[in-house]
């Protein structure tokens, strides 16, 4: 094996590399309810749990009522809802977005808002959602865990993100071709080089509350990768913009 082949290797090793997160599986596992919430106008909600590399991750799931909209051939089209960054110690399951998804559910969607690992009540570390594809597997494990959803039409699934989210979101349809749609609103969707040099407000420092691993990523990768311009093998195999011919479906 050249020096060549062994620098490609350690790259498509990144659990961040897009090649590498496309031959991972992301089974999820049935939804559980673990408690129900009041209802909407016209749809039932609820806090459910499912399976992500072991951890137990909670999400709000909200199913439109069959006698509010008839259940058509096949179940419910569905949505998976990556919320944006939030601090994992302020974050619970019921809370921001209510509007959003509430919208959703009125006009017959059913909707599950994962709360990602480390966030709430779900196991697991919070790790960021740039410098680790974690929140992404937690997403790609929810879009499993909804396609089992007895409601849902497997066929019909699209995925809506905010900021930090529309990252996830944009990640997540450059690995699986299981989201049909998608739906990116102010997302932080730049390539990892501009993510590198250009995103970064360096007049106010990082929360206190973001695990040191999350804030040295840049420096990490730039330690062990070198600079984008020394390296651009890596940081396009990391960047979900150099796949977008790939993309799953209409963003």
């Amino acid at each position: 094996m050249t020096e060549d082949d062994e620098q490609i290797n350690a790259i498509l090793e990144n659990p961040l590399s897009i090649t590498r997160m496309r031959s991972q599986e992301y089974p999820g596992s049935d939804l559980i309810v673990e408690g129900q919430l009041s209802p909407g106008s016209n749809y039932s909600q609820f806090v459910v749990s499912y399976l992500s590399e072991g951890n137990k991750i909670y999400a709000l799931l909200t199913v439109p009522k069959e006698n509010g909209h008839a259940s058509p051939t096949g179940g419910f089209p569905a949505i998976v809802f990556n919320h944006g960054y939030i601090p994992p110690q302020q974050y619970e399951t019921t809370e921001r977005y209510v509007a959003y998804v509430d919208s959703f559910a009125r006009n017959g969607y059913v909707v599950l808002k994962p709360d990602y690992r480390g966030h709430g009540n779900s196991e697991g570390e919070a790790s960021g959602g740039y410098g680790s594809p974690n929140y992404t597997i937690d997403v790609l494990n929810a879009v499993s865990s909804l396609k089992r959803h007895k409601s849902v039409d497997p066929n019909r699934l699209g995925m809506w993100g905010h900021s930090m989210g529309g990252h996830i979101t944009l990640r997540s349809m450059v690995v699986t071709k299981d989201i049909k749609a998608g739906v990116i609103w102010a997302g932080v969707v730049a390539s990892y080089p501009d993510l590198l040099t250009n995103w970064r407000r360096g007049s106010f420092p990082p929360p206190t509350s973001i695990p040191q691993r999350a804030l040295s990523w840049r420096q990490l990768f730039y330690e062990k990768y070198g600079s984008p311009s020394a390296n651009p093998t890596f940081w396009n195999e990391i960047s979900p913009n150099n796949f977008l011919s790939d993309i799953s479906g209409q963003p």
